[in-house]
């Protein structure tokens, strides 16, 4: 199942997307939706055969990470699995390091200033989604376009809306847009770093006493081998000493 693809974001503040051109329309989007996103969002859009499907996630206050698909003559009938596939990519991409990572507050962060630095990361996620799409059809409704959508605009829908209401709702709305102000984000993840941050750094100072008397040991342990060596030395000297001493004795009595 071929498709579009575009990733976006908000590295340093500011607005930027893989392939950076002008024809995925997606800084439109973003900026009208960006202001109410609280969890996550799928922007349905409806050009006569065109569909495009613009997945949002705000990863923080100030933070999201976004995808967009677009088919020709193709749609998903199935858009809530299609939320949950890309968003299992995002956690994904911030567990793994991968464009994202969390800051020692448990706040998510950009590693990269722009996506064109980590191509190869965008080339996997682009392939796992075709894999899906075409691996598990079924799954996600990949079908043919049927019809063209009314005149009306725009409608906003709940994640908890059944599948084949959000599609109906295509063939009256040019756009649609689901919302799902739940997502691990927003709660748990950052509490979860908080809370390791904080059982791990009592432990800090008895982690750096034990490497501090590691070092006393490894040079104590030098200073003794050093001893022993002199020792060594000291008594071969001796005996050497002694043995002359004897041979001159017996060289006398002779």
């Amino acid at each position: 199942m071929n498709f579009g693809f575009h990733i976006f974001g908000n590295p340093k503040g500011r607005f930027t997307q893989w392939p950076d051109d002008e024809t995925s329309g997606d800084n439109a989007i973003v900026a009208d939706f960006l202001p109410a996103i609280a969890g996550r969002v799928l922007v349905i859009e409806r050009n006569e055969r065109v569909m495009s499907y613009v997945y949002c996630e705000s990863l923080s206050k100030h933070l999201f990470l976004g995808y967009r698909l677009t088919f020709n003559s193709m749609q998903i009938s199935k858009p809530k699995a299609l939320m949950d596939l890309l968003s299992s990519l995002t956690y994904t991409a911030v567990s793994n390091g991968v464009f994202l990572t969390y800051n020692y507050d448990g706040e998510p962060c950009y590693t990269y200033s722009c996506f064109g630095d980590n191509l190869t990361e965008i080339e996997n996620i682009c392939q796992n989604i075709e894999i899906h799409l075409n691996a598990f059809s079924e799954r996600f409704g990949c079908e043919p376009i049927k019809g063209l959508p009314e005149s009306k605009i725009e409608r906003f829908v709940e994640f908890g809306q059944s599948d084949n209401y959000i599609v109906e709702l295509t063939y009256e709305y040019t756009r649609v847009i689901i919302y799902d102000n739940n997502t691990q984000y927003n709660s748990i993840i950052p509490g979860i770093v908080k809370s390791l941050r904080k059982r791990i750094s009592p432990n800090d100072y008895e982690v750096a006493k034990l490497q501090n008397e590691i070092c006393v040991l490894k040079h104590q342990k030098k200073r003794l081998k050093l001893i022993i060596g002199l020792m060594a030395l000291l008594l071969g000297i001796g005996i050497l000493q002694i043995y002359y001493l004897i041979l001159q004795l017996t060289g006398r009595i002779a």
